[in-house]
């Protein structure tokens, strides 16, 4: 795979809006679940995101203009992480492994 070619057609991440601490009372995790969230974690989960979210698109932004070929790079904000399929398809390999270790 040509890292640089795949970077330059990856949109960037979906940035989350102003009001997500009062939007979402829950999280999703590595595991695909949803977890309710207290309002402190709210709170804090959503100042992480709303600060690493732009900076993160920042500096893809700064990849894609040093190494992109001009109207290579996809710039739309658009990427959310859980509805990506290949996450979809790996979680579910993820939770079949481990049904198949809790059999045994």
């Amino acid at each position: 795979i040509n890292i640089v070619k795949s970077s330059c057609e990856h949109p960037l991440l979906k940035e989350p809006p102003a009001d997500v601490a009062r939007k979402y009372d829950w999280a999703l995790s590595l595991d695909g679940m949803h977890h309710k969230l207290s309002e402190k974690q709210r709170i804090r989960t959503a100042f992480i995101v709303c600060q690493m979210f732009p900076r993160l698109n920042a500096a893809a932004t700064y990849f894609k203009d040093q190494h992109c070929q001009p109207g290579e790079g996809n710039y739309s904000k658009v990427f959310v992480f859980e509805t990506h399929p290949v996450k979809k398809e790996r979680l579910a390999r993820e939770r079949a492994a481990r049904a198949q270790l809790a059999k045994k």
